[in-house]
């Protein structure tokens, strides 16, 4: 169960980059604190998922920690976005929240199922082997 939360971290990591550097391509001189803000954040934000992916993948007890403390972190996200959205509200808002808890739920299924938790506590498996 490793494997798809290793994936979805990924494409969350991948996303967040991407977001970065979307918006370093929207800089305003009057805004440039906001933006160079946002962009540094969501960098280290996207490669440190990026970065768990990988360590997800190798079994690594820290990578489960991260992935699990962004999840956690996407939920009250997604709920603005799905909530906070309204009546007569456009879409967009609604779907990428709810796609986001969707992708959070999974990957904290995937990381707390129990061959996971089993992975992460064998002691003669990678994660033993730091």
């Amino acid at each position: 169960m490793l494997v798809p939360a290793a994936l979805l971290c990924l494409a969350e990591g991948l996303f967040g980059i991407g977001f970065a550097v979307v918006a370093a391509t929207d800089f305003h001189p009057d805004r440039a604190v906001v933006t160079v803000g946002t962009v540094v954040t969501m960098l280290v934000y996207g490669v440190a998922l990026v970065l768990a992916a990988r360590g997800l993948r190798q079994q690594r007890g820290w990578a489960r920690s991260v992935a699990v403390c962004a999840q956690l972190l996407h939920l009250p996200i997604a709920w603005s976005f799905v909530n906070g959205a309204g009546m007569g509200a456009e879409l967009a808002p609604v779907l990428a929240g709810l796609t986001l808890a969707v992708v959070s739920i999974v990957v904290l299924v995937c990381v707390f199922w129990p061959s996971s938790t089993r992975a992460f506590a064998d002691p003669n498996g990678p994660a033993g082997q730091h």
